[in-house]
């Protein structure tokens, strides 16, 4: 009888385990990974010996599903340093959808701030992002309220971060010891007068339809366990159509300790497609920090597309020019010919 009972309480443990695995009806993972290997040739002021050097920019595996119809999605995409002697992770996340329009964010991705590093490395117009990308948010664990209405015509994400980046201390305290439970708040809205815009500027192949957004990003709350108070706010104008793709955005950030640093970085891209695989695009991007320096930077190339952004060749030409406080001026040139694969 004792047998009998154990057999018939295993045999309800396994219909219970189908039951749950019938009702998320997991889809297969999908695993991919993105290349992209470069040549880059660096000389001027900075490099009174010229480099010239081969390397591996980017070598980030992927793998990305969803279960419960569709409801809950999940990521995770680690990433390797320079020498591939060490690896991390990069995002990993799931989000699940509480009704159409309202989503739950969980786990270690990009904190929702500014347009440029929010558009996926893969789908990046050139080799290196422009010096008014301050990037002072960049992965971080935190929890985000996002989704979109009317088709995409308003999209929005609310956040609250560590405000330690992607650290594994969970348990960090500021430099007296002390745990003070700050946090880092960011909150982004675009508005999509043709509908979901996304944050790919260039579409191979699919830029006749003209599409703009327009966004606005606000970040406050204290970062470096705790230790510095931070505010910073980004607005950008994108547009696409006709074979043409535009991009402004100024950037703005504060980090308050026992004194006051403000930077503010601003940059204008645009870029034109002469047929669906062959693109020109330019580059002005500028960052200054108050009463301190002041770096400018002139960018040119020309992307050809193999297939989209699954796999495409990237040349660019740049200049950069650096002028301190003391009025002293320094000047730069960097060539880089990238070739990204993703699969």
């Amino acid at each position: 009888m004792k047998r009998i009972t154990v057999l018939l309480g295993m045999m309800g443990f396994l219909i219970f385990c189908l039951g749950i695995i019938n009702q998320l009806k997991a889809e297969a993972p999908k695993a991919g990974a993105a290349i992209r290997f470069v040549y880059s040739n660096l000389s001027g002021d900075s490099y009174p010996n010229r480099v010239s050097s081969f390397d591996l920019r980017h070598v980030r595996p992927t793998w990305s599903g969803d279960m419960m119809e569709g409801r809950l999605k999940y990521k995770i995409m680690l990433g390797f340093d320079k020498n591939f002697q060490k690896s991390q992770v990069l995002d990993a996340y799931g989000e699940y959808e509480v009704v159409k329009g309202l989503n739950i964010r969980f786990g270690q991705y990009k904190v929702p701030f500014d347009r440029q590093f929010l558009t996926p490395f893969t789908a990046t117009q050139f080799a290196e992002p422009g010096v008014g990308d301050l990037k002072p948010f960049e992965r971080d664990r935190g929890v985000t309220v996002r989704g979109d209405f009317s088709k995409g015509l308003l999209a929005y994400d609310v956040g609250i971060f560590n405000g330690n980046l992607i650290s594994t201390n969970y348990n960090s305290k500021n430099k007296n010891g002390q745990d003070k439970q700050g946090h880092l708040f960011s909150s982004r809205v675009s508005v999509n007068p043709q509908g979901d815009y996304g944050y790919k500027l260039a579409l191979p192949g699919k830029v006749k339809d003209f599409k703009s957004t327009v966004g606005f990003a606000c970040v406050a709350g204290q970062v470096n366990n705790d230790t510095t108070d931070v505010f910073a706010f980004s607005v950008d104008v994108a547009a696409r159509g006709r074979g043409f793709t535009s991009l402004i955005e100024y950037q703005n950030h504060e980090a308050k300790t026992s004194t006051k640093l403000q930077t503010s970085g601003i940059t204008v891209e645009g870029g034109y497609f002469f047929t669906n695989k062959l693109e020109t695009m330019g580059r002005f991007s500028d960052k200054k920090v108050k009463n301190g320096n002041q770096t400018t930077e002139m960018t040119f190339g020309v992307n050809y597309y193999f297939d989209d952004n699954n796999a495409k060749l990237q040349f660019n030409v740049c200049h950069f020019t650096d002028k301190s406080t003391s009025a002293v001026k320094k000047a730069d040139n960097r060539i880089y010919l990238l070739y990204q694969i993703v699969f």
